[in-house]
Parts: C-alpha cells; structure tokens; sequence
C-alpha cells in the first residue's frame, strides 16, 4: 500500500471552498497524487509550500490575503522546488508575462473539464509544461519588447537617474525619494527635469506610464 511519501504531494489553493473540494475529489481517485493541504488564502499557501515542501503548487491567480505572483516569487526567492500551475477563471497578458519571468510551470483554466486537470499534473509531474501556445508566443513577444525597451531606457539614464524615477513610479514625493536616495529636494527635482527631457515626458503620471510599458515597474 502507498503512503503519501510514495505519492507526488500537491498543494491545492483557491479562494473558494466549493473548487477546493471539487480539486480534491478530482485527486481523490489518483494513485499518483496527494493533496498534503488545502488552502483558501495567500498567507496560508505559502506556509503550507515552506512546511509541506509539495512537488506540484496548483494556486489560484487571484488568492485573497496574499497576490499570487507574489508568492511564486517568494518560493522563487527562497528556493523551493516547488512546480507552479496557476488555475484561473482567465489570465491576461500582463499577468502571464509575469508568471512565465517567474518559471510558472502551467496555466490551467478553471472552464477544462477534470481530464485535462489531471492531464495537465501529469505532465507537470512528468518534468514537461502546459501552457497554451499561442498565447506563451504572444506572451513571450512582449517580453521581449519590454526588455528592448528597458535596455534602451537603462543606456539613456543613468543608473541614479533609474532608481529615482523608479520610485516615483511608486508613487513617492520628492522629499521620501531624496530621503531614499541621501539627495536634497533640489537635486531631486535637477534629476526629475533631466529625467522628463531624456525620456520627453511631461509629469510623473507620463513618466509612471512610460515606465510600466517597458516592464520596469
């Protein structure tokens, strides 16, 4: 008889309890999976990955309490070997831009029916992805648009110039910037009127803007 030692751990997580307990019954019939904890908020998910260690994370892309892609970079961070399937009602392009920079491993739809749920662990399990072509193509071109752009703007500016429009990107003032940087208000304000020339912008809004489209926010 297995136990669960034989078996390859997942750990489920979905802000709702009527698809934790629909995943669950799907797994229940596996001889090759175990459900070691089901989670239906962000914090517990990523305790449940650091205590549990499971070979498979199959997470919701919108967890209440904690952001999604936040936890997978923290897994990322720490490094667990953790295998990452998002399950989402949808995913746009900015947010599956993000989960394949972080390694996501597949993107299952919450409308496939439970075969291609398994078919897509199975194939996980197996060392391969499942993520859909064409949308991977179009994500990846992105990607690639952005880091040309980054590259550009990073030979523009310098790389002081950077981190202060990096903050105000966050939305600080001038004074919390300067704060951050050890610079005065003044040249906070000589950087930021050399910012907005090099990258012709006219505000923080546009500049916020032009840095969000080239991936750098």
């Amino acid at each position: 008889m297995k136990t669960s030692k034989d078996l390859f751990g997942i750990v489920i997580a979905d802000g709702h309890p009527v698809t934790l307990i629909g995943i669950e019954s799907i797994l229940a019939a596996e001889t090759a999976f175990c459900v070691l904890e089901a989670c239906d908020n962000g914090h517990d998910t990523l305790r449940a990955v650091k205590e549990h260690q499971p070979q498979i994370l199959l997470v919701d892309i919108d967890l209440p309490g904690k952001d999604t892609l936040s936890i997978i970079k923290e897994i990322s961070q720490n490094n667990l070997s953790v295998r990452v399937i998002l399950f989402a009602i949808s995913i746009d392009e900015d947010q599956l831009c993000e989960a394949i920079r972080l390694g996501v491993r597949g993107v299952l739809l919450k409308s496939m029916g439970p075969h291609l749920i398994l078919q897509c662990l199975h194939k996980v399990q197996a060392g391969g992805d499942w993520l859909e072509r064409k949308s991977v193509n179009l994500a990846l071109e992105k990607i690639l648009r952005q880091q040309s752009a980054a590259s550009l703007m990073a030979q523009m500016l310098t790389t002081r110039e950077l981190e202060l429009a990096a903050l105000i990107a966050k939305g600080l003032n001038n004074k919390d910037a300067g704060e951050q940087l050890c610079l005065s208000e003044g040249t906070v304000k000589v950087y930021l009127n050399r910012i907005y020339s090099k990258l012709k912008v006219a505000n923080r809004v546009e500049l916020t803007l032009a840095l969000q489209q080239r991936g750098l926010t």
